[in-house]
């Protein structure tokens, strides 16, 4: 997978399901901690009781093999169908496919393969006038990876959200948690999230972590 086919992959999902749900978004993000450490990932989903997303990502991360300290890079693109039901309270369930390609370093270099697995996500968001809590859980088969995030935000003013959000992820190999404030600024036409905070890991142990994400109606 080249590193810039699932942008193409994204896009060609959003030209060719333009009519699915009553509306569609793009969205997007990156994250990087003090240890070299990152996520680049966007992708696309449609709206409506039944809706369609595509998510793809770059990752970044290390873990220790024996006590060395080993670099993996994992690229993933995951198309799903989804349904949700909403109202004050919003659920969703989301299941697909996964395609991944891992390159994991070892002594004689790096192994690279290519792997199809499954991908499950539960969502819940709790709305208010004035704020809201959400709450994401992922599960891929591959590796049997967990992720999983709470985030709370209150208006300040017409265009500013501030809150703070919590995480935890990993598997029996590597696992990561920690949290942190973040700003959020909707200008109706799109959302744009700044976020920071303290990040833990099996490999690290503490350290930070900053972010940024992107969200656009279609």
């Amino acid at each position: 997978m080249g590193k810039y086919q699932y942008v193409f992959l994204i896009f060609i999902f959003i030209f060719l399901f333009p009519g699915i749900g009553e509306s569609a978004g793009v969205f997007g993000g990156a994250e990087v901690d003090n240890e070299g450490q990152r996520f680049f990932y966007m992708g696309a989903q449609t709206e409506g009781k039944f809706f369609l997303q595509v998510f793809a990502g770059d990752l970044l991360y290390n873990f220790k093999d024996d006590g060395k300290i080993r670099e993996t890079k994992l690229r993933f693109i995951t198309p799903a169908i989804g349904l949700q039901k909403q109202g004050a309270l919003t659920l969703s369930l989301v299941a697909g496919p996964t395609l991944r390609e891992k390159k994991e370093e070892q002594d004689s270099g790096f192994k690279k393969t290519t792997n199809l697995g499954g991908f499950f996500q539960f969502g819940g968001f709790l709305s208010e006038e004035d704020k809201n809590l959400e709450f994401l859980a992922s599960y891929t088969t591959l590796d049997n990876f967990v992720w999983s995030r709470l985030r709370g935000k209150k208006k300040i003013t017409a265009y500013l959200f501030t809150g703070a959000e919590i995480f935890w992820m990993g598997n029996k190999d590597f696992d990561s948690w920690g949290g942190g404030p973040l700003l959020e600024f909707n200008g109706g036409k799109g959302t744009l999230a700044l976020k920071a905070g303290y990040k833990h890991t099996s490999t690290y142990k503490g350290g930070a972590y900053t972010g940024i994400e992107v969200y656009v109606p279609l």
